[in-house]
This record gives C-alpha cells, structure tokens and sequence, in this order.
C-alpha cells in the first residue's frame, strides 16, 4: 500500500495490510484496554536509563523488564503493554494458559547467550505468520500510532523538561473526576450521535470528535471573552473553531541537537 492510500485508509478507519497481516483500528468498545496498552507504544526512551537509550524500541522494552525481575522488583509491563495494543489492532482472541489465566497470543524468543535480549515475535493472524524483529517493530510503530490517533514522542527534544511541563499542567487543571462513560455520553450529547453507534467507532476518530468539539466551544468561549475586554497574554488559545493553533515547544524546551550545540558537544548523541 503506498503512503498515499495508507493515508487515506487512516483517514476513513479502513484496515490496512501490513506484511501479509490486517491491522484494524482499534474501536472505542475496546478504549479501556487501547488506554492502558498505548503506554507501551507512546513511551519516549530518552526517559529510560541510558542502557537502553541505543537499543531498538521493543528490545528496550523487553530488556527493562527482564532486569527488574532478575534484580528482584516488579517489572514495568511496558513490553506487555505493547503486545496487548499490538494484538488489539490484529484483532487477535486471547489465549488462556494452564492455569486459565488470559495471556497474550505471540511466541517470545531470546538470544541463546542473552535472556534479556529479545530476539523475535512470532506472530500468527489466520494463516500468516511471521518472526518479527525489533527493526520490523520500529516500522510499525509509527503505523499503529497514527492509525489510533497517538503522537509518538520526538526524540530530539527534552524528555524531562517536557514531562515537567507535563506535571505541571497537570497541577493546574481542574480536579475531574474522569471515566470513560462520562466521556462517550459527553461526545454523544455535543454531536448528536448515540452511543452505542460511537462504541463502534475508531479510537482516532473519537479523539478527533473530542478535538472537534474542545474547539468549537473554545472558540466561542474565548470570542464571547475577548469581545468582553479580555486579553490573553500569549495569544488567543482557540482563534479558529476549524483548527488548533500551532503547537511549538515552549522557552524551556530545546531540541537535543540545539543542546549539544550549546555545551560544546559535551553530550553523545546515541544511534
């Protein structure tokens, strides 16, 4: 498929083959579990330790949780995590194990001389399979994300002061109380659609319906302000009820490139 219809599958909700496989968006029905999974996608690895700064995404993944448990602590999950929102966009049944526990559908291998090193996947979906490598994941990644409606992060920027920036943003906000039904029959109300039709949605399109309907009530919100006299000391945050305005890093955030610059080439880029 080129990018072009890929593009325009993302756009409409279609599946898309990848590799011989069908992966399907995920739909809101599924939203708890695609909430909980896409930590294991969105993860940035500048915030891990340095040890796994240089390996592929998965592998890093993989190895993180292997080393908590062999130094006895409770392993993240983050690899899991993302074999769950895999399996999820495969559409893929759970399997239960000898103790009728649910387990995720895929075969792990390792390395033959490193346990922690994962070496493939084996993924089956009908009758295709395939022993996916780390490489083959970073290729995914990206394709699962924007099919979902999920920005990966940059690694270029400045993983600690943006996590900052996040805490403190969080601080600020209001203190809500929030759960997945308030939030479909909030979407359901403001567009007019009911609600088990929007369970049967994509998560990106429900996302883009949220956008949609923040900006529309921005915009009025903040043209009935500033028609009453009100400034906004760093610009109007709603100017147009058809699209978000430009999201740039703040004064605090640098890309890492422009930060080596600074200090002299004093930190290493990693592979």
């Amino acid at each position: 498929m080129t990018k072009g219809n890929t593009s325009e599958a993302i756009l409409r909700g279609d599946p898309i083959e990848w590799n011989g496989f069908t992966l399907y968006p995920i739909t809101v029905s599924k939203f708890l579990e695609f909430n909980d999974a896409k930590e294991g996608i969105v993860l940035s690895q500048q915030t891990l330790p340095a040890k796994y700064a240089g390996m592929r995404y998965l592998e890093a993944l993989f190895a993180l949780d292997a080393d908590c448990m062999a130094h006895g602590g409770e392993k993240p999950g983050l690899f899991a995590r993302a074999m769950k929102f895999l399996a999820l966009a495969l559409r893929l049944p759970e399997q239960m194990n000898g103790q009728g526990r649910a387990m995720l559908p895929f075969r792990i291998y390792v390395d033959a001389k490193d346990q922690s090193r994962l070496a493939a996947v084996e993924v089956r979906q009908g009758q295709t399979m395939m022993k996916m490598a780390p490489k083959a994941f970073d290729t995914l990644r990206p394709l699962l994300a924007e099919m979902n409606g999920l920005e990966l992060p940059n690694e270029a920027h400045n993983a600690e002061l943006e996590a900052a920036e996040r805490e403190i943003a969080a601080a600020n906000s209001a203190d809500l109380d929030l759960n997945f039904e308030d939030l479909v029959y909030a979407v359901a109300f403001q567009s007019g659609i009911s609600e088990t039709e929007i369970l049967d949605w994509p998560v990106r399109r429900f996302s883009k319906m949220q956008e949609a309907i923040d900006r529309g009530i921005g915009y009025q919100l903040a043209y009935l302000a500033m028609a009453s006299g009100a400034k906004y000391p760093k610009g109007n945050p709603w100017p147009s009820w058809k699209f978000n305005r430009k999201r740039g890093l703040s004064a605090a955030l640098i890309p890492m490139s422009q930060y080596q610059r600074q200090v002299g080439g004093a930190v290493e880029t990693r592979a």
